[in-house]
């Protein structure tokens, strides 16, 4: 019966390592979107001389939404790398118990021999 409840948590381990990798490469797509919004506000200049005042007011709104989807991008890099920390402390707990099971498994078959 420890063999079976052993295996499922070897199992739910393995499914809590998977999530970390999921986690990981979200959180990379995450710091790119960001590197590349922040490269194109970047790009964004309104004109000096402008040949009219719609241009320039146009540039000036764009460069403002991008900045303001910079910071929305912000926070899910932030979130992404707050539930990474979060499920790698878990999988970690999750190790660690999987590993004393393991060890109190292997404990008991040296004991299961003498007896026989």
């Amino acid at each position: 019966m420890l063999k079976t409840y052993a295996q499922m948590q070897k199992d739910k381990l393995r499914t809590m390592n998977e999530r970390v990798r999921d986690l990981s490469r979200l959180q990379q797509q995450e710091l790119e979107r960001l590197t590349l919004l922040q490269q194109h506000s970047d790009s964004i200049h309104p004109p000096q001389n402008a040949s009219s005042v719609l241009f320039y007011q146009n540039a000036v709104a764009m460069k403002a939404s991008v900045e303001q989807v910079i910071e929305v991008q912000t926070q899910r890099v932030v979130n992404t790398a707050h539930d990474l920390h979060q499920q790698q402390d878990a999988a970690a707990k999750q190790r660690a118990y999987y590993l004393a099971l393991n060890t109190l498994l292997e404990k008991r078959k040296p004991a299961k021999s003498r007896e026989d």
